[in-house]
């Protein structure tokens, strides 16, 4: 991706926001495939702007997407005329959703639709609807949203022991380190979890889930009351973050033999990130310390994970450790 355009984009009021999603709409047949939810999903988000929604956070998110693609994007010339404006207001581009009638030039001058209140005009024509209109409810100004990571471990008495206090410390220590640090938010963590625990835990809506515990490929190993060890089978761990697909985007099962969990996780459009083999405990938190570090200097996930596996590579040539990273079902190449 060109730098001017993220550039452009970094400056953009939201007002200009509109002009510049519709040129990278542009180009749209060249997003990943595996790429493409995530740019719908973030654009669906600026058109609603739901109540937590900032422009900042949004924009963060949406700039660590495009910063892999693989292609150019013109700088549109053609904004509102009243895009310099820092006031809250938004002009928000939607694919047209009505009868098909094709209407062009049209004003509608101070109606009120659903409840806003319509600015200046709506000019409909060909595929898309802008609208410009004043929600102070939800143009509030707020801090930058940022993402949530939710910290799980399992470590049942009844099983070997390990480093889960280095492992937190390590993604702790590379994300305060890191340029983005103040994109993420690390939760407090969830340890010697049972099964109300995760449910709990993930009604946090987390970008972001890292486990770290024990597998055995049917699935992961999570406490019951008495602290022994509970099988988590595959069907109830998809089943469980299956519910929040809206809102994570990053799974990562470090635990032995998870890539099973990882594949049948991803297909809800999550990145997921597992073990084929054997996870041995040092090698896994350098692993964690390498993506964390990755995502932290605000590259991608893909990015992130290839940047843990040069680490892996490099101190480990001999490891078992066989991270593989899952989207809809297929494992990515990298």
């Amino acid at each position: 991706m060109n730098e001017a355009f993220k550039k452009r984009l970094r400056e953009a009021t939201i007002n200009e926001i509109p002009a510049l999603l519709d040129a990278l709409d542009q180009y749209r047949d060249q997003i990943p495939s595996y790429e493409i939810a995530d740019f719908n999903r973030l654009k669906r988000e600026f058109i609603d702007q739901p109540n937590n929604f900032t422009l900042g956070g949004w924009l963060g998110r949406l700039l660590v997407l495009i910063n892999g693609f693989k292609f150019d994007v013109p700088v549109p010339t053609d904004f509102p005329k009243n895009a310099s404006s820092k006031h809250p207001k938004s002009t928000i581009t939607q694919h047209h959703s009505g009868s098909g009638d094709n209407v062009a030039g049209d004003k509608i001058m101070g109606d009120k639709v659903g409840g806003n209140k319509y600015n200046k005009q709506i000019n409909v024509g060909g595929n898309y609807i802008t609208n410009q209109y004043v929600n102070p409810d939800q143009q509030e100004n707020k801090a930058a949203t940022k993402q949530k990571i939710l910290f799980l471990s399992a470590n049942p008495m009844d099983t070997d022991r390990l480093q889960i206090d280095r492992e937190y410390r390590t993604i702790q220590k590379r994300l305060e380190s890191s340029s983005q640090r103040t994109a993420f938010e690390l939760l407090n963590p969830s340890l010697s979890v049972t099964v109300e625990d995760l449910i709990k835990a993930m009604n946090q809506k987390p970008e972001i889930v890292h486990f770290t515990g024990h597998g055995g490929g049917e699935g992961i190993l999570i406490t019951n009351a008495l602290n022994e060890a509970q099988m988590m089978p595959t069907s109830a761990v998809k089943r469980l973050f299956g519910q929040h697909q809206d809102s994570t985007r990053l799974i990562i099962l470090n635990a032995c033999y998870s890539a099973e969990q990882a594949e049948e996780v991803s297909k809800f459009g999550i990145y997921v990130v597992g073990m084929h083999d054997v996870a041995d405990d040092s090698e896994s938190i350098s692993f964690a310390g390498g993506l964390y570090s990755g995502l932290g200097e605000g590259k991608n996930v893909k990015q992130a994970f290839v940047d843990a596996m040069i680490i892996i590579e490099t101190y480990y040539p001999h490891s078992s450790l066989q991270p593989e990273i899952w989207y809809e079902g297929e494992k990515l190449r990298l």
